[in-house]
């Protein structure tokens, strides 16, 4: 039986940190809400360690992807 991911959907419920608001920042700048409804965030190779950051923060267990985009450089995602 495969294990569902998860976030703790809380994170946001009071925005009491710069942590948080750096983050929601960095979602809404960065991120997409897709057609499934679900919230994609991604960065270049070189800032895999703010995705890395990012998923501990909101305590998830969604496994990072990693995308190698026409342009020819890593993209990291969750």
């Amino acid at each position: 039986k495969q294990i569902k991911a998860c976030i703790n959907e809380h994170y946001f419920d009071t925005l009491n940190t710069p942590e948080k608001a750096y983050i929601l920042g960095l979602l809404y700048s960065d991120g997409c809400v897709t057609n499934k409804d679900y919230i994609l965030f991604g960065q270049t190779e070189k800032n895999k360690d703010i995705v890395e950051k990012v998923n501990l923060a909101l305590e998830s267990t969604y496994k990072i992807y990693t995308r190698l985009p026409k342009k020819g450089h890593l993209f990291y995602y969750v």
